[in-house]
């Protein structure tokens, strides 16, 4: 008889046009996250740095093709426009320091397509990386890149 109601469950799900996409959705894997910022980094100047979950195709599509600097643009409305599809954390970094994210990580396990970061450093250049499929990672921030340090 549970048999029965579940898979009458499942075929009323995706009969009525819900489908299972809503029920098994991605999750973001990531759960443990350290920044290390080089002496030096962004010309020795503190930088904001943005941690961004996306859940729509659509969006993520636009959104890993953007600058940090496209993303912090104060024009931009990402965030507003589309809040069920994003959810962002703000930190703020300085020059030879290091943070280790407090556990549980608030987007740790959380249904996504994505995590983005954005730094917003001085000079040129995308300043962005994808951590979603990383379980352990250090992100190292250095004189005017970043690199991910996968952590086994």
């Amino acid at each position: 008889m549970r048999k029965l109601v579940a898979t009458l469950i499942v075929f009323c799900l995706i009969a009525t046009g819900c489908g299972l996409k809503t029920v098994i959705q991605p999750r973001i894997a990531l759960e443990e996250l350290s920044f290390e910022v080089a002496p030096g980094a962004n010309d020795d100047t503190a930088f904001a740095l943005e941690l961004v979950a996306v859940s729509d195709d659509a969006l993520l599509g636009k959104l890993q093709d953007l600058t940090a600097a496209q993303w912090f643009d104060p024009q931009a409305s990402w965030r507003r426009d589309d809040p069920q599809t994003i959810q962002s954390w703000h930190y703020e970094l300085t020059p030879d320091s290091n943070l280790q994210l407090p556990q549980p990580l608030p987007f740790a396990r959380r249904p996504g397509r994505a995590l983005l970061l954005f730094a917003n450093y001085k000079v040129p250049g995308a300043h962005r990386v994808r951590l979603e499929s990383f379980k352990k990672a250090r992100v190292i921030f250095g004189a005017s890149g970043i690199g991910i340090d996968v952590i086994h």
